[in-house]
């Protein structure tokens, strides 16, 4: 929706999925996880990949020395070019561990979208597949959501209808465009 509104968003799940399909790290997660994360064809099975690090501590964190310099890289590469072209004052970092990362203290403002259980699990049926415990077997892994929601700047009550959730967007992009 900001999008619509002239933001720039860099969202960090498609750069660390770009990141997963490099050749470099394929063998670096290969050398650190085995060939059981990759198919017979010697693709990478994501979700192999998930459920052998997620719950797992040090799996995870040697997962994420892998993947997040070369994210934090890519973000700060794409927001250099934001800033060279000039072409909007909004940018929007649609990063699922902003708190956790460290990158929530170098955003101007914090904006934190709130949804009911029900409309999450919904949404990660329908674009990921997953079943609801497993949203919750990640959110746990993540700040909590009631802390995030404390550390925000403003609020976007995205469980009701998407006019509704409009209306303030558009409310938002206002203020924060507003001399």
């Amino acid at each position: 929706m900001l999008e619509r509104r002239g933001a720039w968003r860099i969202d960090a799940d498609l750069l660390a999925h770009e990141v997963l399909d490099r050749p470099g790290v394929l063998r670096q997660i290969r050398r650190a996880f085995g060939d059981a994360v990759f198919s017979a064809a010697g693709v990478l099975d994501r979700a192999a990949l998930a459920a052998r690090t997620f719950g797992r501590p040090a799996q995870l964190r040697a997962l994420e020395r892998l993947i997040h310099p070369a994210v934090e890289r890519m973000l700060r590469f794409r927001l250099r070019e934001i800033r060279r072209q000039r072409s909007s004052r909004l940018v929007v970092l649609d990063v699922p561990l902003l708190v956790e990362s460290g990158w929530a203290r170098k955003c101007d403002v914090l904006v934190f979208v709130r949804a009911p259980d029900a409309v999450r699990d919904r949404r990660v049926r329908e674009s990921r597949e997953w079943p609801r415990r497993e949203r919750i077997r990640r959110e746990r892994r993540q700040f909590p959501l009631k802390a995030k929601e404390s550390m925000a700047d403003f609020i976007i009550d995205n469980g009701a209808d998407a006019r509704a959730t409009s209306r303030q967007v558009r409310r938002l992009v206002r203020t924060l465009l507003s001399p």
